[in-house]
């Protein structure tokens, strides 16, 4: 399950769904008061409370039906539950039904599309591995800027904003904003959908009891009517269950940047059903702007990012005694997008396996800083997020093999990490499967060869479910085929299940499918581009003492003697093909 719900594609899905379901309420809301000839803030609050709290019912209901026991939470939770029902249903929703009914649709869609920046920005103070950073903060400016366009009129900005309307929405946003990080806290202690029961029955409780004392009432129930008002409860229970999943499994930006997508449905709904004016250059404007800026700051995130790192360590003579201090990280920038095969290339004592442990906090900077998966390094707060997020596989799998059979040793990663026994197996069998060493599961590791140990070393990681795995030197110690075994395995592996890889070697033929390459030399990254930039400058990697693949070397002898050979050719077939053009 969390694995499906941190697939890229099934959260683009599941997302979506729920920002068309509550797109689709700013129309409904219209059309509910006109049917049920709602006037008045008390009506318009009970209203809110009749929806939300049938959607607590249907909710409780369902998910009580498919776990098969009556939905529960623990009584230490009953109080935050009960603050989160507040702020998510009671609070936000006074705000939107009331707001909503002094402003168009469209508008009202727009600015509450600024919940994802106000959740952004709540993260910021609340989750400490999810900081703003200057890309979001830009993010949140384009947005804001659709927020104002959309109230702009020609007599000044204080003609189309009125704190009844516009003003109400946009603290119903604020509401929503935090509401998604208080989820997200909370969903580590209960069920997402547990959660969604009882903060909507608390919410929607309040709601009523607010309206009925605010004189509220609400007329009209005809089939028509009751039909919208359940349609409206159910939407809210989906859409509320789904996105509390995907919270619970996914960092909050990454899941509240599909907020975007609320105004265009809510503005494109309010068009069919309300007749309203989406076509003008106001209205779209906003809403090129609100998008732009959730996309922005949603932008692909940098599986691994340095900014000017510096590691230094001190040395010391035969007696222990300090004699100075090395710098074996210098002042290196890097940025490896998340699913990317990268490789750092490097001779012995370059830098390039102390910069691997960075990646996992084994070592942290003495200057400067390394983000993994945006959360610093530096930071002790970080630590466990940071090696659940990066696997290293090291270069001797003798070191990283502990169990005395192969499926102990690679469900020992997930057992530390409290991972459920049913789910340890389920993890243990995939990621055997995924290194082709299922069959000797049951087989002692001192059995293996050195290539099928570091496979099960690379099982015990994949087991872990890291977003990364770097691999220091994973096949120094190995023969050809073990090398090739080796490389093939994580190739896949990278291909597949879209985790970002990172291989640090010397073996120049175990980079040529990289998407990106760097080549570092006393503690600087020298040169850097793809395989084919990288290695058409031999005589360049000579001076760092590295070679170039041998089907590269031959390409260059065969160009040196008179053939019309290109440079940077890294595979024998593509060199096959050139000579065979060449006859």
């Amino acid at each position: 399950m969390e694995k499906k719900l941190q697939n890229p594609g099934v959260v683009f899905a599941l997302a979506l769904l729920c920002c068309a379901l509550w797109g689709s309420a700013f129309p409904c809301v219209k059309i509910g008061y006109e049917w049920m000839a709602i006037e008045g803030a008390g009506s318009q609050i009970l209203f809110a409370g009749y929806r939300f709290f049938l959607a607590g019912i249907f909710t409780f209901l369902i998910g009580s039906f498919l776990e098969k026991r009556w939905l529960m939470i623990r009584r230490s939770s009953v109080l935050p539950v009960f603050g989160q029902g507040m702020l998510q249903t009671f609070i936000q929703y006074i705000c939107f039904y009331i707001g909503l009914a002094h402003t168009t649709g469209a508008k009202g869609s727009v600015i509450n599309a600024s919940n994802a920046f106000f959740a952004l920005i709540f993260a910021h103070f609340m989750i400490k591995s999810e900081k703003m950073t200057w890309k979001k903060s830009i993010g949140c400016l384009i947005g804001f800027a659709g927020v104002i366009v959309i109230n702009l009129t020609p007599g000044g900005m204080a003609g189309g904003f009125q704190w009844m309307g516009e003003g109400l929405i946009l603290v119903c946003s604020m509401a929503y904003g935090a509401s998604s990080v208080t989820l997200k806290l909370l969903s580590g202690k209960e069920t997402p959908t547990a959660i969604t029961a009882f903060q909507l029955l608390f919410g929607g409780g309040m709601l009523i009891l607010a309206g009925v004392l605010l004189g509220g009432h609400v007329r009209g129930f005809t089939m028509r009517s009751v039909l919208l008002l359940l349609y409206m409860a159910l939407l809210s229970t989906v859409a509320f269950s789904i996105w509390a999943l995907l919270l619970k499994y996914n960092p909050v930006g990454k899941v509240a940047v599909f907020g975007f997508t609320i105004p265009v449905f809510g503005v494109a709904l309010s068009a069919v059903f309300l007749g309203e004016d989406i076509w003008k250059i106001q209205n779209l404007a906003a809403l090129i702007l609100v998008s732009a800026g959730i996309i922005f700051v949603n932008r692909s995130l940098k599986m691994i990012q340095t900014k000017e790192l510096i590691y230094e360590y001190e040395k010391r003579d035969e007696e222990g005694n300090i004699i100075g201090m090395k710098r074996a990280i210098d002042g290196v920038d890097i940025d490896i997008p998340e699913g990317s095969f990268v490789a750092i290339l490097g001779h012995n004592g370059s830098g390039k396996s102390t910069l691997a442990k960075h990646m996992n906090a084994i070592l942290v900077p003495s200057g400067g800083t390394m983000w993994v998966h945006g959360r610093d390094t530096k930071d002790p707060e970080n630590l466990w997020d940071v090696r659940q997020s990066a696997g290293m596989v090291f270069q001797n799998p003798d070191n990283q093999i502990i169990g005395t059979v192969v499926e102990e040793d690679v469900g020992f990663g997930p057992e530390n990490l409290g991972v459920p026994a049913d789910e340890i197996w389920k993890r243990v069998e995939e990621s055997l499967k995924d290194v082709g060493m299922l069959e000797y599961r049951k087989s002692s590791p001192n059995k293996l060869s050195g290539g099928q140990k570091q496979r099960v070393a690379i099982a015990g990681v994949i087991a872990m479910e890291p977003k990364c795995i770097v691999l220091d030197e994973p096949t120094a110690m190995l023969d050809p085929n073990g090398r090739k075994e080796v490389i093939k395995t994580v190739r896949r592996l990278q291909k597949t299940k879209k985790v970002t890889v990172i291989l640090i070697t010397h073996y120049m033929e175990e980079v040529i499918e990289a998407d990106q390459v760097f080549v570092m030399d006393k503690g600087h990254v020298v040169m850097h581009g793809t395989p084919k930039e990288v290695f058409s400058q031999e005589e360049k990697l000579k001076k760092y003492r590295l070679d170039v693949p041998q089907v590269t070397m031959l390409a260059d002898e065969l160009r040196k003697r008179g053939l019309d050979i290109p440079k940077g050719i890294l595979k024998k077939e593509k060199l096959v093909e050139v000579l065979c053009r060449l006859n």
